[in-house]
């Protein structure tokens, strides 16, 4: 981030990252400008956008997987069982880890992505290899993601100065409402860039979407949609937005559509989690939590033939000691038998599963919130039963593939919305489940609806849950513009308190 990238030494997982880069192919090239992203200009780049492109996706995707799987048990569906783990549920976050959060996106994502939008501004679309508008595209949308991501953690950061060094040396923050009309803008902008049928995007080197730019496209109005949600919640007047892009066709609508981080079953390739696992036994760290498990099972009441959701066995294993599903409370559990809980299962810890950046049943299941405070009711059940056999087929074919006969039962005995008391509380209920691994989304969601109700761990910092993180300590003292500490109680503007 501007000066502050330019003076300190980030520290980062940086043998993760070199392993999965050099895995994916990028070429040698890559290692020589990264070594320092700082002194890649417009000339480097121009020819070769892709240098820069894929690791900014490995470094966001590694933070949002290692660094940041706090933010599950921040949301209580995961439990940790170990004792340095504890230690940040307890809502101690490792200063490095708040740095790496911060910084990570700034320079090894918003600069390099700054660098790509800088070049293909100045490229002549008849001397260079690719589609400048599209490349500029996807830029564009990743940077603005960095940005909407830091924000979640931290509150208010900077976005409209960052990485204008010649203009703001040291950029002020902006508010939280200000930053999220600002990354909806750059969202637009990039869709407005994107040409999909014109081709020649950054493709063997886009690890999500392999350059096609319609589910760029997708993904960007994905992306708005969650930032109107938080507008909206934090108390702006959003409505005619949330409308119009629920009509819109180019939201991701299918499992086919996912924005997916893939990784691989060969050395070094695989899930960062799975390799904890298969490296440490990080498997006894992470139990399902006793309120998923609970919630879980109280979807099913009164289903025939079914004791819990159907995905519960996908989510998380039986408790050996028991043979039963046993969710571990927040705190303490350290020292407890793991064999007494329902671990995270092998068909969410094994080498080939997704970092999952944006799915279809996300958006069904926002579609139908929002469905139920317009007043229509019979558009929001179908957007929840939509949402929920999307977040199911996510795992056709998979481990963890959910048999047929039993998402049929469990979707066909949803209750109608309009018997109950609070349907979007339910619909909520219904978000947490499946958002339920998703660093941060599933803690931002909680934070806008507090569903379902949970308290903070015994012997946890703040007598609340955590809203955010506290900025870390080499951003106050190298920007002149943020000089005041936040606390982790302090409620985000979008939580409208």
């Amino acid at each position: 981030m501007n000066s502050i990238a330019n003076n300190m030494r980030r520290i980062s997982i940086g043998t993760l990252t070199v392993v999965v880069l050099l895995s994916l192919g990028a070429c040698d090239g890559f290692l020589d400008i990264n070594e320092n992203p700082n002194e890649a200009s417009d000339a480097d780049i121009e020819p070769n956008p892709e240098l820069l492109f894929t690791p900014a996706l490995v470094n966001l995707q590694s933070n949002r997987t290692i660094e940041n799987v706090w933010a599950t048990y921040f949301a209580q569906t995961l439990s940790p069982l170990n004792n340095l783990a504890q230690v940040q549920a307890n809502y101690n976050v490792n200063p490095l880890i708040r740095g790496n959060t911060w910084f990570n996106q700034y320079t090894d994502v918003g600069k390099n992505m700054q660098i790509i939008i800088d070049a293909t501004n100045q490229a002549d679309p008849q001397s260079v290899s690719y589609n400048p508008g599209n490349v500029r595209a996807q830029a564009k949308i990743v940077q603005a993601y960095a940005y909407f991501y830091v924000t979640q953690f931290f509150g208010e950061v900077p976005a409209t100065e960052a990485n204008k060094p010649e203009e703001f040396e040291n950029p002020s923050p902006d508010e939280q409402e200000e930053l999220l009309r600002f990354v909806i803008d750059q969202w637009d902008s990039a869709i407005e860039d994107a040409n999909p049928s014109a081709g020649n995007a950054i493709e063997s080197n886009d690890i999500v979407f392999k350059g096609d730019m319609q589910k760029w496209v997708r993904l960007a109005n994905t992306l708005k949609l969650r930032a109107y949600f938080l507008l909206d919640s934090g108390g702006a007047d959003v409505s005619d937005e949330i409308n119009t892009l629920i009509d819109n066709p180019d939201l991701i609508l299918d499992n086919s559509q996912n924005a997916l981080f893939p990784f691989f079953d060969t050395d070094g390739r695989g899930n960062n989690l799975w390799q904890l696992k298969n490296n440490n036994g990080f498997e006894s760290y992470v139990s399902c939590s006793e309120t998923l498990v609970e919630e879980m099972k109280g979807f099913a009441d009164g289903i025939s033939g079914l004791d819990a959701d159907p995905r519960l066995g996908t989510y998380c294993k039986e408790a050996p000691s028991s043979g039963n599903f046993v969710g571990a409370g927040p705190a303490p559990n350290n020292g407890l038998p793991v064999e007494d809980f329902s671990v995270v299962s092998d068909a969410i810890q094994r080498p080939t599963y997704p970092d999952r950046w944006a799915t279809a049943s996300e958006v069904w299941l926002r579609i139908a919130e929002w469905e139920v405070k317009e007043g229509n009711l019979a558009d929001a059940q179908t957007a929840l039963e939509t949402g929920v056999q999307q977040s199911m087929d996510f795992f056709d074919g998979k481990p963890g593939d959910i048999p047929e006969s039993d998402e049929a039962t469990f979707i066909g005995n949803l209750p109608d919305l309009d018997n109950l008391s609070d349907p979007v509380e339910y619909i909520q209920r219904h978000q947490w489940v499946d958002y339920f691994e998703r660093r941060p989304q599933v803690w931002t969601n909680w934070r806008r609806t507090k569903v379902p109700d949970i308290d903070p761990p015994a012997g946890a910092r703040y007598d609340v849950v955590i809203r955010r993180y506290r900025r870390p300590p080499e951003v106050l003292t190298n920007n002149s513009n943020i000089n005041n500490q936040t606390q982790g109680s302090q409620p985000m503007w979008f939580e409208g308190e």
